[in-house]
């Protein structure tokens, strides 16, 4: 977009002020039996540009082209893969699993239209991470889940160095929000958080099916905010 922009010299009332203050001088000059209408007309014509000149000096006129242009960046996909989305707790008593890949399905068209602009990833993830084939804005979830831990910390941390080199957008995570993982995939995800938060990463939780209650050891979405 191309437009002209003004930053007049100690703003525009002082530019008024002197357009102001330099106008009567335009009626200043000899007297007029003295001088023929065609050099009275010239006289004034040339004061008149003069102090156009000034003011326009004054207003400090330039011509601005600005570009709008998107920075290449990725999006990275997290769905939980584990067995424990296949309890049937999620709305309308859907197994978690299907109640996410509804979602999933569900934003298809957001998912292509966003990665018209960015790189768009997806990984599933329980003990281990591995790359989803995304295609017209769906992911390609196994079958079924069958995952023996939900290692959320890992999971951030297998991504983010995996995607060290790219500009990382924002992460999204699909999970039941509950962390089951042993050593050594049981990194806190509190402590990778703070990394997403050093360095600016917007991470977008999705849970899926009911809290469970007496499981300490389990790990909730909001542990992660």
């Amino acid at each position: 977009m191309t437009g002209l922009s003004f930053d007049p010299v100690g703003g525009y009332w002082l530019t008024a002020a002197v357009a102001l203050a330099l106008a009567p001088l335009l009626a200043l000059g000899p007297k007029q039996s003295k001088q023929s209408l065609k050099r009275r007309v010239t006289l004034t014509g040339l004061r008149l540009l003069t102090l156009v000149l000034l003011l326009a000096a004054m207003l400090r006129p330039a011509l601005e082209t600005r570009t709008t242009r998107k920075l290449p960046g990725t999006l990275v996909v997290l769905p939980d893969v584990s067995r424990s989305m296949t309890v049937a707790d999620a709305i309308g008593n859907k197994p978690r699993f299907e109640a996410m890949k509804n979602a999933l399905d569900g934003s298809a068209a957001e998912f292509a239209e966003l990665a018209k602009t960015w790189d768009v990833r997806g990984y599933s993830f329980e003990r281990e991470i591995a790359p989803l084939k995304f295609a017209d804005g769906r992911f390609e979830l196994p079958k079924a889940p069958e995952g023996q831990q939900t290692a959320i910390g890992a999971a951030i941390d297998d991504v983010l160095s995996r995607e060290a080199q790219q500009r990382l957008v924002a992460v999204v995570l699909l999970s039941d929000g509950a962390q089951r993982a042993f050593a050594p995939r049981d990194i806190p995800p509190q402590s990778v958080v703070r990394r997403l938060v050093a360095d600016d990463i917007p991470l977008y939780t999705l849970a899926f099916g009911q809290p469970s209650l007496g499981q300490q050891s389990d790990l909730r979405m909001s542990d992660l905010l």
